[in-house]
């Protein structure tokens, strides 16, 4: 009986979000930011991270630090950004996000 819809009550959800296209291969998957910032301070020591939004990364330490002396060196949008990071990771020196350039 399709006017009776309180046998239907538990099976009906309502979505607020569109849902994810899956038609599109690698096209589909979400990107991120893989970053380099440096700080005067600091010479050859960099933070490498990954975030959606960079300036609100870049904020978030400038706030940390009164002199506000972090600056952006370097952002690439990726669908790989797991793997980007880790990879830089590995090839330089580095203790937790922070890599020398050696």
């Amino acid at each position: 009986d399709p006017y009776d819809l309180t046998k239907y009550q538990n099976v009906v959800s309502l979505m607020t979000t569109p849902p994810s296209r899956t038609d599109l291969g690698i096209h589909c998957q979400e990107t991120k930011y893989v970053y380099v910032i440096s700080h005067l301070l600091y010479p050859g020591v960099y933070k490498v991270g990954i975030a959606k939004n960079v300036r609100a990364g870049l904020n978030s330490y400038q706030i940390s630090d009164p002199r506000r002396e972090y600056k952006l060196e370097y952002k690439y949008e990726t669908p790989w950004y797991w793997e980007i990071e880790k990879h830089i990771h590995n090839k330089l020196d580095n203790n937790h996000e922070w890599c020398e350039r050696t």
